[in-house]
């Protein structure tokens, strides 16, 4: 018997992980604390899936009331800049929700966008998915990185350049309730 979830318990992943970098010296703060130029949304979707004679439709459900396991939810984040001057770096971080993992789709690195991820809360970060540790060896302290399934990462990051007066872009990230 497969149990219905209520989507609150899965919509815990706070924007106050949102980062916002300025030329000259980077700023940390939760959302509502963000004074700059920069609104951000955040929407969660149910990814509804029906065949029609051989043919995979996909239909997106905003705000599901309830989820079960094995469904699949697109996070949205939006954003925009709503001041007057471009922005030379925006920085979004985003948690996975509570009782999901990743599915290994996100919007992609682009010529303009970087997209690094975690497996580690958001205290590391890197190009593709890795187990950091340290280790001993003869007598030396090192930093051992080796490949971690999409399933472990935690927090998936975007680093945005230039991003226009009035621009809009929407980041992506795609989860599987467990």
């Amino acid at each position: 018997m497969t149990r219905a979830l209520p989507t609150a318990l899965l919509l815990a992943f706070p924007l106050a992980f949102m980062v916002l970098a300025q030329p000259g010296s980077a700023q940390t703060a939760p959302t509502s604390a963000v004074k700059q130029n920069v609104k951000y949304t955040a929407v969660q979707k149910l990814v509804k899936v029906t065949t029609d004679g051989g043919k995979r439709t996909e239909t997106l459900v905003a705000s599901p009331l309830t989820v079960v396991r094995g469904d699949v939810l697109v996070e949205e984040v939006t954003v925009q800049n709503v001041g007057r001057q471009t922005l030379p770096q925006v920085t979004v971080t985003m948690p996975m929700p509570n009782g999901t993992s990743f599915t290994g789709q996100a919007t992609a690195a682009s010529g303009r966008i970087t997209l690094a991820y975690s497996t580690d809360g958001g205290r590391n970060f890197t190009p593709t998915p890795q187990h950091i540790s340290s280790v001993t060896q003869n007598g030396k302290t090192v930093l051992q990185k080796s490949a971690a399934p999409m399933g472990e990462v935690t927090n998936v990051r975007w680093n945005v350049r230039d991003v226009k007066a009035g621009e809009t872009l929407k980041l992506t990230y795609r989860v599987s309730v467990n």
